[in-house]
């Protein structure tokens, strides 16, 4: 998002500005004859950054798509100046315009949330005796609002249709209130008035409140070609009993109608009055999911209707699409039906798995399809599902036989849970995947396969190998399969030998290890030990404020007591005193052009800003969402919460050279770094002797000496352009 004030700093989740994290009150332009594409449009407000974003809304499919305007790709509809603007909400009214509610508080943020240092310095409650509402219009728009207090009840029907949403909504809700039955006709003059869509749909639900509906009426809105009436009548055909059997039949034959949407409503409509054991709407159902498969939201209706024959559904599927597909939504649609297929297959309901497993065997049948449809179902199944019947173990044997080398431990997962017996090719399979697993010569491809495997064995023969991986010597892809597979045991032993090889370990994963070791409390003890032991600094941890409050108060009383003496509710820091300092003395306003000269001087060799310089470290373009106090206190502190994607990478040579420089790929050949000047270098694995992944900076501290006050400050008001 694009906010125009003065960025404030954020106290938690600094890496949330410039992006939405307080959207709230939604607004809609729901009136005709706005300038270009305003009319129809959803706003959101976000709080935090003083905005209101706008999307126009699209039709796709079953459902609707929001983006930004063509016109505001680098704007927002509203955005405000003003650092105690807060947008919370946007109401029509009666003359065509927006209203604005602005709540007006100094701060935004949750008590709870804010470091105990911090708010001493704060006016929490400021702003509690102010408020504003903005009234918003096209220019030249006239003021004048329809009144509907003194109309008569004629007169409000004539409104139905109006071209502004808040008339047409208040209209029909004074109607109902009136509780006066003798406007009927004219709700059915104004129902029949098909060059007004907008007023047959309100005159349909005023019909409606006032429990004057027939099924003559919605009969009539079924037949339309506007997608949107028939929605709402199949909508309002599910809230009587009394025309149930008239509504089923015509839900079903609204899902082979020609519009997406309309077929979408037509399933859900079915759902709710239909008996599931219908076989016409079983055929209906099928006929929309090999029609709108991929849509999700189709998908969804068609399987919340098959309580118990997704796996019929599935089969049919399977046959329909028997050739090769990189097609993403025929896999995600695969996916659905198999984990349905797997949740339907209960000890209560025991539907077979026979008949997908037969289409699924058949000679010819996509490999990756086959795999696709095997985990799925296996996701699907409950923790404690009924035994393969005979029929299935059956044909899971000939699968075995038939199936290729990266396809089978999908295969075996499923066999695995339906408790049938481990295989003598499952086994060897096993041991053989724990050498290739460990084999430095083989490709990092045929390794990862081999560690698809490992996930069958036991954890006394495959974790040593996994931890083997966890190797600085190691692809980052090879280390995060093993942490992937190492994560899910809560074992302390596995904290500490992950701890043990932390400088090894590569920065794209460190930050979702961190989090297991703040948030499983059998693992915080040996985080603590390694930050006493000094393996560990709390810098490089880089936790947030709900981490450390994690540890703080959440992580058992001894371990809170060790937490403390690491953390605090404000962000750690190495030169706590310097930056306190240097904050004190920066001026309140900096010249740009003159920072300008300072970055080019001092930090173009490893960073770019509009343009200039060298993307070694993180780029400082666009950097105006963040504060002047953020941007100072990284300048003088790059170590206090470093991401681990720019610390340093030290590789030691086996001739004797030492290279270091930050990370920029690595692959099962090489390892590139970028140095400063945007120098890269590249060294075969070949010739590696040790990589290190350290916990510092390229950036050096003290870069500020021999800077002014003011140089800083011009400096930091040329990375907030």
């Amino acid at each position: 998002i694009y906010p125009i004030a003065s960025a404030q700093t954020r106290v938690n989740h600094p890496e949330q500005a410039g992006h939405f994290s307080s959207a709230g009150g939604m607004g809609h332009i729901g009136v005709r004859g706005w300038p270009g594409d305003l009319s129809g449009s959803v706003l959101v407000c976000d709080a935090v950054s003083h905005i209101v974003h706008r999307d126009v809304i699209l039709e796709q499919g079953s459902g609707f798509v929001a983006t930004r305007s063509p016109s505001e790709q680098q704007s927002e509809f509203i955005a405000s100046r003003d650092t105690a603007c807060r947008p919370v909400g946007l109401e029509l009214g009666p003359d065509s315009a927006l209203y604005l509610i602005d709540m007006q508080r100094d701060v935004i943020e949750h008590p709870d949330y804010i470091p105990e240092k911090v708010k001493e310095r704060m006016n929490l409650r400021a702003g509690e005796n102010r408020g504003r509402i903005y009234r918003i219009a096209p220019k030249g728009q006239s003021k004048q609002r329809v009144m509907l207090a003194g109309l008569s009840d004629t007169e409000r029907v004539s409104l139905l249709g109006h071209s502004n949403q808040w008339v047409r909504v208040t209209a029909q809700r004074l109607l109902v209130e009136s509780g006066r039955t003798q406007i009927a006709a004219q709700l059915r003059e104004r129902l029949r008035d098909q060059a007004n869509p907008l007023g047959q749909l309100h005159a349909l639900w005023t019909l409606q409140g006032l429990e004057l509906l027939t099924w003559e009426d919605l009969d009539k809105l079924l037949g339309s070609n506007e997608p949107g009436l028939v929605e709402n009548a199949l909508v309002a055909s599910e809230t009587k009993e009394l025309w149930r059997s008239e509504a089923v039949s015509r839900a079903r034959e609204l899902c082979a109608s020609s519009h997406p949407r309309v077929r979408f409503q037509a399933v859900l409509t079915l759902g709710v009055l239909s008996d599931a054991r219908d076989v016409d709407r079983l055929a209906a159902l099928r006929n929309v999911w090999m029609r709108d498969w991929q849509y999700p939201l189709s998908r969804v209706a068609v399987i919340i209707g098959l309580p118990d024959r997704a796996n019929t559904l599935l089969a049919d599927f399977l046959k329909a699409h028997r050739a090769p597909s990189t097609n993403s939504a025929l896999r995600d649609a695969m996916k659905d039906l198999g984990f349905s297929t797997g949740r339907q297959r209960t000890a209560e309901s025991d539907r077979s798995l026979a008949e997908v497993l037969r289409e699924a065997s058949k000679p010819g049948f996509p490999a990756e399809l086959a795999r696709t449809v095997l985990e799925s179902i296996h996701s699907g199944l409950s923790s404690q599902p009924p035994q393969a019947t005979a029929e299935e173990a059956s044909i899971l044997e000939a699968m075995e036989k038939s199936l290729s080398e990266t396809s089978r431990p999908a295969l075996w997962r499923l066999c695995n849970k339906l408790k049938l017996p481990t295989s003598s090719i499952q086994k060897a399979t096993i041991a053989e995947a724990i050498r290739r697993a460990a084999d430095r010569t083989l490709a990092t491809s045929l390794r990862v396969e081999a560690m698809d495997v490992l996930r069958l064995g036991d954890g006394v023969s495959t974790r040593p190998v996994l931890f083997g991986l966890m190797d600085s010597r190691e692809p980052a892809r090879l280390q995060s399969v093993a942490w992937e597979q190492l994560k899910s045991s809560s074992e302390e032993a596995v904290a500490q030998e992950i701890l043990a090889r932390w400088k090894g370990i590569s920065p794209s994963l460190r930050p979702s290890i961190v989090n297991s070791l703040v948030y499983r409390k059998s693992w915080n003890g040996s985080l603590l030990q390694s930050l006493e032991e000094g393996r560990l600094t709390a810098g490089e941890l880089n936790l947030d404020l709900e981490q450390r409050r994690q540890l703080l108060r959440h992580a058992g009383e001894t371990n809170k007591v060790r937490a403390s003496k690491f953390f605090g509710d404000e962000e750690y820091s190495n030169r706590k005193t310097v930056v306190s300092d240097w904050l004190a003395r920066l001026p309140s306003k900096g010249d740009g052009s003159k920072g300008r000269v300072v970055f080019e001087k001092l930090c173009a060799s490893c960073h770019q800003s509009n343009g200039k310089g060298h993307a070694v470290g993180p780029d400082l373009t666009r950097q105006s969402h963040r504060s002047v106090e953020d941007l100072a206190s990284n300048i003088l502190d790059p170590n206090m919460a470093l991401n681990p994607s720019f610390a340093a990478v030290t590789v030691e040579q086996k001739d004797g050279e030492t290279v270091v420089g930050i990370l920029e790929s690595e692959d099962s050949e090489q390892v590139v770094l970028k140095q400063a000047q945007g120098i890269k270098v590249n060294v075969s694995r070949a010739e590696i002797s040790g990589l290190t992944y350290t916990s510092r900076s390229l950036m050096p501290e003290g870069l500020e000496s021999g800077l002014s006050p003011q140089e800083l400050r011009d400096l930091i008001a040329y990375i907030q352009e």
